[in-house]
C-alpha cells in the first residue's frame, strides 16, 4: 500500500507541471488572438476573414462602414458586401466573387476592380486583394481580403478629366481663332498663292496631334497614329510604314508631327508621292545608347521626278531642318538625292 501511495504522487507530480503548461500556453494563446483582433481592428483599410469554405470569421470595424452593414457571419460566405457589382455595373454573384475564386483556386489575386453597393443604395468602387491561407500541413484554412476604396482615387481621376476636356476645349477654340485670324490676314493675298491653304494644313496636322494627346491625358501619343494620319490624304499604295509601338511625349508628339506634315506635303507636290509611280518609306524605331532611349526616324522617296536642293527655302523647309534640333535638342540630316529625297532624325525619348 505504501509504494503504491508513493506512486500516486510520483505520478500527480509529474501531471501537476504539464498541466500548469497547458494552461500557460492557453492564456498566451487567448492574449495573442486579443492582441491580434486588437490589431485588426484598429487598421484603417477593410479587411476580413473566412474559414475555407468561405464563412465569413472576422472582420473589422473599417469593413462594417464600408459595406455600410453588418453581415452574419453564420451565414454570409465569401463577401460582405450587400450587393457586388462589376466595375461596369453588372452583379456578381457570391460564389463568383474574387474572394471565392481565390478560395477555389487557391491563389492570391489582385483585383479586379468591383463595385460595393450598400443597403442605402450608395456606392463604392474598390479593388480586392483575396489570399488564401495554409495550415502549417498545406492545407487550405481560410483566406483574408483587403479592401482598398477607390473613391479618391476616382474623384481624382473625375477631376483631372475635367481640367483635360477644359484644356482641350479652349485649345480648341485658341486653333479656331487662330484659323480666322489667318483667314482675314490672308484675304487679299493672290488666288493662287497657296499659302492660306498650306497655313490651314499645318494647323489641321497640329489639331489631329492634340486631338490623339486629349485621349491620353497629355501624357503621350503613339507615332504609327501620327504617321498614320499624316500619309493618310495621300495614296496607300505608294506609302510604306515599317516600326513598332513608340510612346511619344507631348512636346516631341506635337513637333514631329509638323515636320513630318511638311515632308509628305512637299513629297505630294514636288516629290514621290507627285506621280503615280512613285513611292515613299517611312521607317522608326528606338534603341538604347548609354545615355537613354533615342528614337530614329528614317524617310525615304523613291520614284519620284528629279530632286534637286530648293533655291529659296521657306517656312516649311526651316521647320523640317531646325525642328529637331532646336526644339528637341536632336540632330536632323536632309539629303537632296536625284533618285529621291531622303530625311532623318534623332532625338532622346529618355535619359
Amino acid at each position: 500500500m505504501g509504494e503504491l501511495a508513493n506512486s500516486s504522487v510520483s505520478n500527480g507530480n509529474i501531471a501537476l507541471p504539464a498541466l500548469e503548461e497547458l494552461r500557460r500556453i492557453q492564456i498566451e494563446q487567448t492574449e495573442g488572438r486579443h492582441v491580434v483582433k486588437t490589431v485588426l481592428d484598429a487598421v484603417p483599410l477593410p479587411l476580413y476573414a473566412t474559414d475555407a469554405d468561405g464563412f465569413l470569421t472576422y472582420y473589422n470595424p473599417a469593413a462594417v462602414a464600408f459595406w455600410g452593414t453588418k453581415p452574419d457571419r453564420r451565414s454570409q460566405r465569401w463577401c460582405g458586401s450587400w450587393k457586388l457589382l462589376t466595375a461596369a455595373g453588372e452583379p456578381i454573384p457570391y460564389d463568383a466573387c474574387p474572394m471565392a475564386v481565390a478560395l477555389r483556386e487557391k491563389r492570391a489575386l489582385r483585383g479586379p476592380e468591383a463595385i460595393a453597393e450598400r443597403p442605402d443604395g450608395t456606392r463604392v468602387a474598390f479593388m480586392p486583394h483575396p489570399t488564401p491561407i495554409f495550415g502549417t500541413d498545406g492545407k487550405l484554412v481560410g483566406g483574408v481580403n483587403v479592401l482598398f476604396d477607390l473613391t479618391e482615387v476616382k474623384r481624382a481621376e473625375a477631376k483631372q478629366k475635367a481640367l483635360i476636356d477644359e484644356l482641350n476645349h479652349r485649345v480648341k477654340n485658341t486653333l479656331a481663332t487662330v484659323q480666322s485670324l489667318a483667314a482675314q490676314s490672308f484675304r487679299n493675298t493672290a488666288p493662287g498663292d497657296g499659302a492660306k491653304a498650306a497655313f490651314e494644313a499645318r494647323l489641321l496636322a497640329l489639331s489631329k496631334t492634340h486631338d490623339r494627346l486629349t485621349r491620353e491625358c497629355w501624357e503621350w501619343a503613339d507615332l504609327k497614329a501620327i504617321v498614320s494620319d499624316v500619309v493618310a490624304p495621300y495614296r496607300g499604295e505608294q506609302v510604306h510604314l515599317d516600326g513598332g509601338p513608340v510612346r511619344l511625349p507631348s512636346k516631341p508628339a506635337l513637333t514631329l508631327s509638323m515636320v513630318l506634315h511638311e515632308l509628305a506635303t512637299n513629297a505630294a507636290k514636288y516629290g514621290s508621292l507627285s506621280v503615280p509611280e512613285g513611292q515613299l518609306s517611312i521607317s522608326w524605331r528606338a534603341f538604347q545608347k548609354h545615355d537613354g532611349q533615342v528614337l530614329k526616324i528614317e524617310w525615304h522617296e523613291t520614284g519620284g521626278p528629279a530632286v534637286s536642293p530648293p533655291v529659296h527655302k521657306g517656312f516649311g523647309n526651316k521647320l523640317i531642318e531646325r525642328s529637331i534640333k532646336q526644339d528637341l535638342g536632336g540632330t536632323a540630316e536632309t539629303v537632296f538625292d536625284p533618285a529621291g529625297l531622303r530625311y532623318t532624325c534623332e532625338m532622346a525619348l529618355s535619359k
